[in-house]
């Protein structure tokens, strides 16, 4: 090996034996671990990926994670490594992308792609994009970075965008709390109101689901705000346990939580919402106001 590669908690600098620079890789996510594979290419780990680097200059994403892992040797298509409780692991990749992009270099192929669509997918935000004017005027207070993070989803108004992958959904957003320096231990809770309410497929089973209703919405019912008010008396009884604050977030494409958001507030915790793509009008001013983060949903 003729280069060597020096982890900080936000970069990672390649140089060579002699340690003259040849670059450095910025990270918006705590880099955790690396090591390199047996043709020259540095694979290391987020706490939310596995990328790896090659000496032509790519940087991709191989892997999302839900929890961050400790490479130790990287061999073929298998990454050894710890977990965080220190237990020794193997996980098999797909490098066949590495290594295709290395050969197509090598014959001045520059059409070839390292990850397919899905993979872009994966890099996403949300399944919309984040609101990076509101990000850089607010930041996550430091004692927020490390707490739970508790996300009511009104999936009533705010359901799975047209499209989009249901399966990614839950690390769209895990992705999207990392890279905003939270890093806590993340709870999502999707609402709906009745049996027959639609909960598309495919969902992650740790996205827990809550029914406002235990029978099929009634023909006539006008009662379109069955979810809402489902989580906002959950959030009411939890209010009454007076947890520890934490990281609130609202997935939503309407109103109706005004209240409850300004008592959170009071309460001490930190409010973040995603709001749906063009309804940003329906999501009360009273929440934006409070809120100290926004994703577009």
């Amino acid at each position: 090996m003729e280069s060597v590669a020096l982890l900080s908690r936000y970069a990672i600098t390649i140089a060579s034996k002699k340690l003259v620079l040849q670059c450095t890789l910025k990270e918006p996510i705590p880099v955790k671990s690396g090591a390199w594979d047996d043709n020259g290419a540095f694979m290391y780990t987020s706490s939310t990926d596995i990328k790896y680097w090659r000496p032509h200059g790519d940087s991709k994403i191989i892997q999302t994670m839900d929890i961050p892992i400790y490479i130790t040797k990287v061999s073929g298509d298998t990454i050894f490594c710890l977990d965080q409780d220190g237990k020794n692991t193997a996980i098999t990749i797909n490098t066949s992308r590495v290594s295709k992009k290395r050969k197509a270099e090598s014959d001045g192929d520059t059409t070839m792609r390292t990850i397919d669509d899905s993979a872009k997918n994966d890099s996403q935000p949300f399944p919309g994009e984040a609101d990076n004017s509101r990000a850089k005027r607010r930041k996550i207070d430091d004692k927020f970075s490390e707490t739970p993070t508790e996300i009511s989803w009104d999936m009533e108004n705010a359901p799975v965008p047209s499209g989009f992958p249901p399966e990614k959904v839950y690390p769209n957003i895990l992705r999207s709390l990392r890279e905003a320096k939270i890093m806590g231990p993340v709870k999502i809770t999707g609402y709906v109101g009745y049996l027959n309410s639609h909960v598309p497929a495919g969902l992650d089973p740790r996205i827990e689901i809550k029914l406002a209703h235990l029978y099929n919405r009634p023909v006539n019912s006008k009662d379109d705000q069955a979810a809402d008010k489902k989580l906002i008396e959950d959030i009411e009884i939890w209010l009454e346990k007076k947890e520890k604050a934490r990281n609130i977030m609202f997935i939503t494409g309407d109103n109706g939580f005004s209240s409850v958001v300004e008592d959170l507030k009071k309460s001490g915790h930190n409010i973040l919402l995603a709001y749906v793509q063009g309804l940003e009008k329906n999501t009360s001013a009273e929440i934006r106001k409070l809120a100290d983060f926004f994703w577009e949903w």
